[in-house]
């Protein structure tokens, strides 16, 4: 994993600047797209069904015809 950083940093122009800004900006990112998507589950699934259960996004609601 380690070396595959070496070829990145090899093809950047600034790679002491442009490494530590590209991580520093990728993992909050990761962050929030992580906390949209649990928000997501608790606002469409039903509190019954999320109190209930461990795997929140296997359990899919069932449609009201």
């Amino acid at each position: 994993m380690f070396w595959q950083a070496i070829y990145v940093s090899a093809e950047l122009s600034a790679p002491a600047r442009q490494l530590p800004l590209a991580i520093n900006t990728a993992i909050p990112i990761i962050i929030l797209c992580f906390l949209a998507a649990n928000a997501a589950y608790y606002i469409l699934l039903p509190w019954k069904i999320v109190s209930t259960t461990d795997s929140v996004a296997v359990v899919r609601k069932t449609p009201s015809y």
